[in-house]
């Protein structure tokens, strides 16, 4: 789907699964089939509920040091990495984590910026700032994207968490 004339992939799981998700082979194709049509200058969203596995302080953040996977997308993991990092201005918002705004919400790998969103009605943990209420105000201009950090419940702006991705041209 485009809006104004940025593309939107949203991807969901194609199995019942407990925390993971399950991505099919057809999935993952339809994926980069998606990617490959998109605009070379201009931001691509995708939208996943699961970060990838070791990204946004996995697997610590979801409380589990063993298990690598823990938190994240799963078993398909990598090669959902693989397909988002083969192209230039992918932005990969996801959520699942419950974390506050800080280090954790946003990770940058090649052109791949990954944006984990805190939850905005369940309060969030980890992080330096875990009220609940917690989202972005997304700005998508031709340099760059703005993801405005807000106290959504009390109006309030919180600058020092918002994140500016640059795009390359």
């Amino acid at each position: 789907e485009k809006v104004n004339g940025y593309k939107f992939i949203v991807m969901g799981s194609d199995k019942a699964t407990f925390e993971e998700a399950y991505i099919s082979d057809a999935q993952l194709e339809w994926l980069d089939k998606e990617l490959a049509s998109a605009s070379k200058n201009k931001p691509v969203f995708v939208i996943l509920h699961q970060p990838l596995k070791l990204t946004h302080d996995l697997p610590n953040t979801w409380g589990s040091g063993t298990n690598l996977n823990a938190g994240s997308v799963g078993d398909q993991s990598d090669a959902i990495k693989e397909i988002l990092t083969s192209y230039k201005n992918v932005v990969l918002i996801t959520g699942h984590l419950h974390t506050g705004f800080g280090e954790a919400s946003y990770e940058q790998i090649g052109d791949l910026h990954m944006v984990n969103v805190p939850s905005l009605t369940i309060d969030n943990k980890d992080g330096e700032y875990n009220e609940s209420g917690l989202g972005y105000i997304v700005e998508v201009y031709d340099d760059e994207v703005l993801f405005r950090a807000r106290n959504l419940e009390t109006g309030k702006w919180l600058p020092d968490y918002d994140e500016t991705i640059i795009i390359s041209k």
